[in-house]
């Protein structure tokens, strides 16, 4: 008798476990959402409670809701003890590919998901669109998730505009939330709900423009379906080095307010500033009054647009720029306003570049890197090939220094001598060179330019 009183007692135990679960079906609407080949699964933290090995589990099959009337409704169900969970919708059986972005509304509150509350009645879940709180519209309206993403970690804030917002300014988030999957990442993220159509978008990276001369495009169909940009990656930067720049304005009356240079480089300086400020970097001349002007800029490599302003009046600024067809000489490209920069490409270099001189609005490299001011000298013979011989005619420098420099304004040797002096060339490349001679005080400087030529 008590044997059969004790399996009543665990007989009826066994029961009031199986009445304590109850039915509960997820229903989600995928009408404007392409279906992963996976499926659309339910993970939550009600997994263990419903029998199934682990929680949160998007990758279990015994959450995979199926959608057998093709109604583009997927359902789950599921026994689950009452209690309070979460829970969220992924569009695939990985948290990478497909999770949902539960907007704020249906959130839990201090969570990233839906809440769940069973009791002890069946619950059937109303329907909601991926993304949404509530079903799909008749018309597509739907979030679409925007991000850019620094690979150099340098940006602090981003914010977005485009044809979506009339061009008025929304922000960007690397904080975790707001969509933004991980805080601080330099991964930016902005979610904008969006009706069917093309849009197109930009924005600023730290007050600089994101994304030069061009928008990015991406279209929503009547499906849901997205096509085209809705990342950007801003682009890597190369290596930090010395970028000397020079200009020949022998040809030109130099302004009072001296001469300037500017590009879309500026962005690329350690301390950035606003691409084509004009009256900020200015070129000073080489040595002593040398109409071949250049300023040593330390920057990121890359290839960049930039051209020089012989003057900084504000009022008149652009009539001071050079306006020369750079494009068709073959030293620069379209600004797409209708004139020209140059375009220098150091892309790749990892140590100090010395830029061609130029001649002011000219693609001419200048032969006179470095000006003649005396005839007091001989050099011969010129072309040259193994040794060049430089004689003071009249010997009036009892001690002489002679520097060699290739076309970019590049030291190449020093020799220090007096009266008649042979200098080796055979370890050059043949080529242009100019050759500086000066005392050793520093008190003349002659310049000449020699051919060598083997």
């Amino acid at each position: 008798m008590l044997k059969n009183i004790l399996w009543l007692f665990i007989i009826s135990l066994c029961i009031s476990k199986v009445e304590a679960q109850t039915k509960v079906t997820f229903r989600v609407n995928m009408k404007y959402e392409v279906v992963s080949p996976d499926g659309v699964h339910v993970p939550g933290n009600f997994q263990t409670a419903a029998g199934m090995p682990g929680d949160w589990d998007p990758s279990d099959s015994l959450i995979e809701a199926k959608d057998p009337d093709n109604d583009k409704i997927y359902e789950l169900t599921v026994f689950i003890p009452p209690g309070n969970y979460e829970y969220m919708y992924v569009n695939s059986n990985s948290w990478i590919e497909g999770s949902e972005i539960v907007p704020e509304n249906c959130k839990k509150t201090g969570t990233d998901f839906r809440e769940l509350i069973v009791g002890t009645n069946d619950l059937v879940l109303n329907v909601v669109c991926f993304s949404s709180c509530n079903n799909c519209p008749a018309f597509l309206e739907r979030n679409v998730t925007l991000l850019v993403v620094d690979t150099n970690k340098r940006v602090k804030n981003v914010k977005l505009k485009g044809s979506m917002s009339d061009w008025n300014f929304f922000n960007a988030h690397d904080d975790g939330l707001n969509g933004d999957k991980k805080a601080n990442d330099y991964i930016f993220t902005a979610v904008y709900k969006i009706k069917k159509g093309t849009y197109q978008w930009n924005g600023v990276a730290d007050s600089f423009e994101l994304i030069k001369n061009k928008n990015l495009w991406f279209t929503v169909d009547s499906a849901g379906h997205i096509k085209g940009d809705t990342v950007y990656g801003i682009k890597k930067l190369g290596a930090l080095i010395d970028v000397t720049f020079n200009i020949d304005m022998s040809k030109e009356k130099i302004s009072n307010d001296g001469v300037y240079i500017s590009g879309d480089f500026l962005e690329m300086l350690p301390n950035p500033i606003k691409n084509w400020t004009r009256d900020t970097l200015k070129l000073l001349p080489r040595i002593g009054d040398s109409l071949i002007y250049t300023a040593k800029v330390k920057m990121y490599a890359s290839k960049f647009a930039w051209k020089v302003w012989n003057g900084n009046n504000k009022i008149k600024l652009d009539s001071f720029a050079e306006n020369f067809n750079f494009t068709s000489s073959g030293c620069g490209e379209p600004d797409g306003k209708g004139g020209h920069n140059r375009i220098s490409d150091i892309a790749g270099f990892k140590s100090a570049v010395i830029l061609k001189t130029y001649v002011f609005n000219s693609c001419n490299v200048s032969a006179n890197v470095f000006q003649q001011k005396t005839n007091t000298f001989i050099i011969y013979p010129n072309p040259a090939k193994d040794v060049i011989w430089v004689k003071d005619i009249e010997n009036l420098f009892s001690s002489l220094r002679i520097f060699i420099f290739d076309i970019y304004g590049r030291k190449l040797k020093t020799i220090d001598g007096r009266g008649y002096l042979s200098i080796n060339i055979s370890d050059f490349s043949e080529g242009l060179y100019y050759l500086k001679i000066e005392n050793l005080n520093g008190e003349i400087s002659s310049s000449y330019q020699i051919k060598i030529c083997r």
